[in-house]
C-alpha cells in the first residue's frame, strides 16, 4: 500500500544504500510470495465456508440430536444460547489474542476448534458433553468471524474489496449449504444424526490444514512492540528532542507533515540512526 513517504527511503540528497547479498539472497522470490498470497486467499475462503455449519447443521437435526442424548428442554435452551454467548464472549478477547499472537496463528487455532469440537460432539453420548464440545467449535466461530477481515485487511491492503467478496460468499455458501445438504446426506448415508453432524468436520480439518500450511509459510510471530530507535549523538529521538522545538502534538507525525517543520526530517536511514519502523529523529 502507498503512503505518503517510504520510511525506507533515504533523505533527499542523500544515495540510497545499495541492497547487501545476503537481504536477497534470503528474502522469498516473487513466486513463492505469489503462491503463498493465493494459498492464504483460498484458505480465508475454507475458513468462512465453516463458520456457519456448526449451528445450521445442528438445527436441521436438532430433534434427533435431542433423542438420541435424551436431552432435557433447559438444555436445549442453554445449547441455543450458547451461539451468542460465545461471539460476546470471544469477539471481546479477539483483538487482544492476535495482537499478542497474530491474527494468523489465532484464526488457525479457531479452525482447529471447530474441526475438533464439530468432529467429537458426534461421538459423544452425553448431552452436557455435546453441550460443550459445541461451545468449543462455536468459541472457534466466534474467534475467527472477527479476525478473518482483519487478516484480508492485513495481507490484503490493495484487494481488500474483491477479498471481502469471497469472504462474504463463501460464507452464504457454507451457511446454504449446511441448511440444504445435512438431512439428505444423513438419510443417504444410513439416517444416524451422528454421520449427519460429522461430516461437517471434515471441511473444517481441510482448512486446519490449509491454515497450517499459511502458517509455516508466513512464520507469523507475536507483535512484540519494536524498541526505540537507536541513534547517535548528532540524531536524537522525539523523546530526547529539546522541549518547544515542534509543536506538542506533532511528535512523530507523518513525514507530510514532519517535512514542513524546519530543523525536522526523518533520519531512519542516516549512518548511526536505525529504526525497526517508521520513526521521527530530530536534527537541531
Amino acid at each position: 500500500m502507498s503512503t505518503a513517504a517510504d520510511p525506507s527511503a533515504p533523505e533527499t540528497g542523500s544515495p540510497a544504500p545499495a541492497p547487501t547479498s545476503s537481504a536477497t539472497a534470503t528474502g522469498p522470490s516473487p513466486a513463492v510470495r505469489n503462491g503463498a498470497a493465493v494459498l492464504l486467499a483460498v484458505g480465508v475462503a475454507a475458513a468462512a465456508v465453516n463458520l456457519r455449519p456448526v449451528v445450521t447443521s445442528l438445527g436441521a437435526l436438532l430433534d434427533p440430536v435431542r433423542e438420541g442424548l435424551g436431552m432435557s428442554a433447559t438444555l436445549a435452551g442453554l445449547l441455543a444460547a450458547v451461539p451468542p454467548l460465545c461471539f460476546a464472549l470471544l469477539g471481546i478477547a479477539a483483538p487482544a489474542l492476535a495482537r499478542r499472537l497474530g491474527p494468523m496463528t489465532v484464526v488457525t487455532a479457531a479452525m482447529g476448534a471447530v474441526a475438533a469440537g464439530v468432529l467429537a460432539r458426534s461421538f459423544t453420548g452425553s448431552a452436557a458433553v455435546f453441550l460443550l464440545l459445541t461451545a468449543l467449535a462455536l468459541a472457534g466461530v466466534a474467534l475467527a468471524n472477527v479476525l478473518l477481515p482483519v487478516v484480508i485487511k492485513r495481507y490484503f491492503p490493495d484487494r481488500v474489496g474483491p477479498m471481502i467478496g469471497l469472504y462474504s460468499m463463501a460464507l452464504s455458501v457454507g451457511t446454504a449449504a449446511a441448511a440444504a445438504a445435512t438431512v439428505p446426506l444423513t438419510d443417504a448415508l444410513g439416517g444416524s444424526w451422528r454421520i449427519g453432524l460429522g461430516l461437517w468436520g471434515l471441511p473444517a480439518v481441510a482448512a486446519l490444514v490449509l491454515w497450517l500450511t499459511v502458517l509455516f509459510l508466513r512464520r507469523e510471530k507475536g507483535g512484540a512492540p519494536p524498541s526505540p530507535p537507536r541513534c547517535t549523538p548528532g540524531c536524537r529521538s522525539c523523546a530526547a528532542a529539546p522541549r518547544g522545538r515542534w509543536p506538542r502534538s506533532s511528535a512523530c507525525s507523518p513525514p507530510a507533515r514532519t517535512a514542513r517543520w524546519a530543523g525536522c526530517r526523518r533520519s531512519t536511514t542516516t549512518p548511526g540512526c536505525r529504526s525497526p519502523r517508521p520513526a521521527c529523529c530530530w536534527r537541531w
